[in-house]
């Protein structure tokens, strides 16, 4: 899955490059674009307590690359179950509205 901007990049690529890849995880929490695994691990089981349960984890997509063209910027992720790219679409405006980009679409890859 890869969400694009088709402007031109400036000279401050680099800086937003560094800041979508620090804010991706939280960002992701804030727009709904994570999975709450509620599956307890063998290892949290021990550890807890009848008094405490263990918190749920909370996964997101994984940021792949970031790739920045002359047409702007390429943004790869790697889903997690129930956050594909219908999600990704209903959250694309929060998502270049917080990234500062002007036009951005979502696409999946071919399979070959």
């Amino acid at each position: 899955m890869a969400i694009g901007d088709s402007r031109t990049p400036k000279p401050g690529a680099r800086p937003r490059r560094a800041k979508i890849r620090r804010t991706w995880r939280r960002l992701a929490r804030h727009t709904g674009l994570y999975l709450k695994d509620d599956v307890v691990t063998t290892a949290q089981a021990l550890l807890s307590s009848d008094t405490r349960r263990p918190q749920p984890k909370i996964r997101t997509p994984k940021l792949i690359d970031l790739e920045i063209d002359p047409y702007g910027m390429t943004i790869d992720f790697r889903p997690v179950p129930s956050v594909g790219r219908d999600e990704f679409e209903r959250q694309l405006p929060h998502l270049a509205n917080f990234w500062g980009m002007v036009r951005a679409s979502v696409t999946s890859p071919t399979p070959e």
